[in-house]
């Protein structure tokens, strides 16, 4: 009996954080993992419904600043009512996010 309380409790833990980060997701029969470029997110999910980008931070004579780097976000959604987030630095998928919005 207890073994099934704290399954139960650990269950609502879980659907309580309200995100969830994975490397890998399927984008219809593809799958697209943390380390693939812009290029091959975009081959395998087709065209996002946001697209964000950031260039990297700049000085004020407009030399980018020691280690900034380029980020970009894909937002694909909503399916199911989620939104997936595809967060990019310097053209690589570091990040995938899905949200309940």
């Amino acid at each position: 009996m207890k073994t099934c309380v704290y399954l139960f409790m650990g269950s609502i833990l879980m659907l309580s954080f309200g995100e969830v980060y994975a490397s890998t997701v399927r984008c219809g029969t593809e799958i697209v993992s943390t380390g693939d470029s812009i290029d091959q997110v975009l081959a395998k999910c087709g065209k996002p419904a946001r697209r964000e980008a950031w260039g990297p931070a700049l000085r004020n004579n407009g030399v980018p600043k020691k280690g900034a780097v380029s980020e970009e976000t894909l937002v694909y959604g909503p399916d199911g009512g989620a939104y997936r987030y595809f967060r990019f630095i310097e053209g690589e998928l570091v990040e995938v996010r899905t949200e309940r919005e």
